[in-house]
């Protein structure tokens, strides 16, 4: 079987043992002990908590095949968001020499350190979901450039610049006025008066989460 240029994607199961009641208990308390699980909590937005007594699997799978390549089960009250570096290493031990080009993961899985983890060590491409606090179109702090909090670039007249390719370590993007065949409403001080537009390169090291290594 071949997995040459194959992505991935993580996934995880909820392993519940039985039902929770009384799990502050002393007797409940033992049985935690031996069976080394504990109780986790899902928090989805808007929705009432649920809680469950056991683990948590999670699994790297191969996205054409849905082979598992690779597992790991940890007590259920354990973040799934740290899992992620642990078992890529373990799936490096014990099948070295596999080419992972990309790694598909939902927001459980969403931080800087992940991003830069499948980038700087798996050499793959991280397509993970992310969690947003306000919105997708909303504005973010960065340090890098004005941009929404998925990573485009607003121009000074408020638009989504429009994105133009890779160039070596940069993302690049273009402004949105000239692809669309109308004027600018930026101050020139800050566009270009060239045909082409102005053209803004973003460093992708300085945030994989927000600006990944596209193609």
């Amino acid at each position: 079987m071949n997995f040459v240029e194959r992505a991935c994607c993580i996934r995880r199961i909820r392993v519940h043992l039985r039902c929770v009641e009384n799990s502050e208990s002393p007797k409940c308390r033992a049985w935690f002990v031996l069976l080394r699980a504990e109780i986790g909590k899902i928090c989805p937005r808007k929705k009432v908590v649920r809680k469950w007594f056991g683990y948590l699997v999670t699994l790297i799978v191969d996205c054409e095949y849905e082979l598992p390549l690779c597992f790991d089960v940890s007590p259920a009250n354990e973040s799934e968001t740290t899992k992620l570096p642990k078992i890529f290493d373990d799936l490096r031990e014990k099948h070295p020499g596999l080419p992972i080009e990309t790694v598909i993961a939902d927001a459980g899985y969403d931080s800087a350190a992940n991003c830069a983890h499948i980038l700087d060590e798996v050499r793959a491409l991280p397509i993970i979901k992310m969690r947003l606090e306000r919105g997708p179109d909303a504005e973010c702090a960065s340090p890098m450039c004005r941009c929404t909090e998925l990573g485009v670039p607003i121009c000074d007249e408020g638009s989504k610049m429009r994105y133009a390719g890779r160039d070596g370590e940069y993302l690049k993007w273009r402004c949105p006025a000239v692809l669309e065949g109308r004027a600018c409403a930026c101050a020139m001080d800050n566009c270009s008066a060239s045909a082409y537009g102005r053209v803004l390169k973003v460093r992708i090291a300085e945030d994989v989460r927000r600006f990944p290594v596209l193609s």
